[in-house]
């Protein structure tokens, strides 16, 4: 194959000054290289190199298509390490990252992950896990910390559940130390009483946002509320009624109907959704 590729990138050499003919038969064996090792971003970086000097190098254009094609495949390989980090499988996540490290050794994303994956390893065996509400929340924190949106904050706030859920639980214990020697500010700045628990004091700050008019700071509280305690029906309502403040009526519909099946026989409930359906049917 890298016979054919010279001998077709030769054919245009004869327009161009010795030294550029040089340049670009450097840049076509380095390119090739990459390409070879599956280093794609690389491979294109010197093609692209190529067009500068002579933007008629069809081979050039033609290999950076494929080079993209092939990237490609890295998107629907972040999409399962994504899905491996979500279902806790933290060693085949570990082996699809070093997989994807060997194609791009200097990506920081990858090498982060890496790094975090490593951490998981060493405190979390597969055989430590459980099937039960404490260990969901804990996988929720360990995918937070380790997946492509990280959210550090918000693994603390999970783990710390966890912890309420099952305080005897020494793997709990190990992950929260690791989020706060990984990030000391995560302690310093957490304004949580010990008295409260982790729903409670999400709840009051949620609160807090709301009587300040701070509506997005409040739904993202709330959000994580539920992803903590999906059936919490305070939050829900807490959550409605800032879409009403917005006037993002469907939405907070929505949201007050999930709580009503939660809870059927809830009166505020039930005024709420009264309420909001006269809104939506009074002229405008």
């Amino acid at each position: 194959m890298k016979k054919i590729i010279i001998l077709i990138i030769m054919m245009p050499f004869v327009l161009l000054a010795q030294d550029e003919r040089e340049q670009i038969k450097k840049y076509y064996d380095t390119a090739f290289q990459y390409y070879i090792e599956g280093k794609y971003s690389k491979a294109i970086e010197n093609w692209n190199l190529i067009l500068k000097i002579d933007p008629n190098q069809v081979t050039a254009k033609n290999m950076i298509q494929q080079a993209r094609e092939k990237m490609t495949d890295w998107s629907q390989k972040e999409k399962e390490l994504e899905e491996l980090i979500w279902k806790a499988d933290y060693q085949n996540a570990l082996t699809l990252t070093e997989q994807l490290i060997a194609s791009d050794e200097t990506n920081p994303s990858f090498l982060r992950t890496k790094k975090k994956l490593e951490n998981i390893i060493n405190i979390v065996g597969p055989e430590q896990i459980r099937k039960n509400k404490s260990w969901d929340i804990a996988r929720l924190s360990l995918y937070n910390y380790a997946g492509k949106d990280e959210n550090l904050p918000f693994a603390y706030d999970a783990i710390r559940y966890a912890i309420e859920l099952s305080p005897k639980n020494e793997t709990f214990q190990k992950i929260l130390e690791l989020f706060e020697k990984e990030n000391p500010s995560l302690k310093t700045k957490d304004h949580k009483t010990p008295d409260t628990s982790i729903i409670e004091y999400k709840r009051n700050l949620s609160l807090q946002y709301i009587y300040n008019s701070q509506f997005y700071p409040a739904i993202k509280e709330i959000e994580e509320i539920l992803q903590l305690e999906p059936k919490d029906v305070v939050s829900l309502k807490r959550l409605g009624s800032v879409y009403l403040k917005l006037k993002k009526y469907q939405q907070a519909r929505k949201v007050w109907d999930k709580a009503l099946k939660i809870s059927p026989d809830d009166a505020q409930l039930k005024e709420y959704i009264k309420a909001l359906d006269s809104i939506k049917d009074s002229p405008k």
